[in-house]
């Protein structure tokens, strides 16, 4: 089963990132999205890819600039995230890799 879950999603679920975002920055980080990333959907992995995280930060940076007192904040929050996301993928990568192949493809 895939599982796609959009870059909004991660900030409102998980409690690190979250913490990392500043709430004046949602709405300029969710229409940079829909801008300059639309072929990545709500995948947020193809949201953090270093090419695609430039775009959506330089779509994102006026507007967060003019929403939010520290935009600086806003930025490190986004790449924080980002990593986080990335590591994340990276470690479920390794865990699949290493099972068994009878493991792997258990869904019918």
């Amino acid at each position: 089963m895939k599982s796609s879950v959009s870059f909004l999603s991660i900030l409102a679920l998980s409690p690190l990132p979250t913490a990392q975002i500043p709430d004046c920055a949602t709405s300029c980080i969710f229409n940079a999205i829909a801008s300059a990333a639309p072929a990545c959907g709500s995948n947020v992995l193809c949201q953090c890819q270093p090419s695609t995280f430039s775009a959506i930060v330089n779509a994102s940076t006026p507007y967060v600039i003019e929403a939010c007192p520290d935009p600086i904040a806003v930025l490190n929050g986004a790449d924080y995230t980002c990593s986080y996301v990335i590591a994340a993928a990276s470690l479920l990568r390794s865990a699949s890799a290493s099972l068994p192949i009878s493991a792997q493809n258990t869904s019918s």
